[in-house]
């Protein structure tokens, strides 16, 4: 049996087997929910104590669409890209000027 590990409140408690806390010192980059979505999503995250982040968003051809600057710990950030063009997009965290994840999301 598969079981899905969720950090912190990123995740529904309807889909999550094990929870586990998140700790202090890691970078953290979350599905964004809801993923497809249209207006609003969050992305959950986490940046180590006294580091400074980003959230950047790209089109799916590379292209800055957004940077968001956030502060060190945990955190949700939500974001409305109402009236962006449906399709593919690619958010990474950076952490002191270096990209530690990227993942994907869809706008409808």
């Amino acid at each position: 049996m598969c079981q899905l590990v969720c950090y912190g409140d990123s995740c529904p408690d309807s889909t999550v087997n094990i929870k586990e806390p998140l700790k202090n010192n890691l970078e953290y980059l979350g599905d964004n929910i809801p993923n497809p979505f249209r207006n609003t999503t969050i992305i959950p995250y986490n940046v180590p104590d006294g580091k400074r982040g980003n959230i950047i968003i790209y089109s799916i051809t590379g292209v800055l669409i957004k940077r968001y600057e956030v502060s060190f710990g945990k955190g949700r950030l939500e974001i409305n890209l109402e009236g962006w063009q449906a399709g593919v997009y690619t958010y990474s965290m950076e952490i002191e000027g270096k990209v530690v994840q990227t993942k994907k999301m869809a706008v409808e």
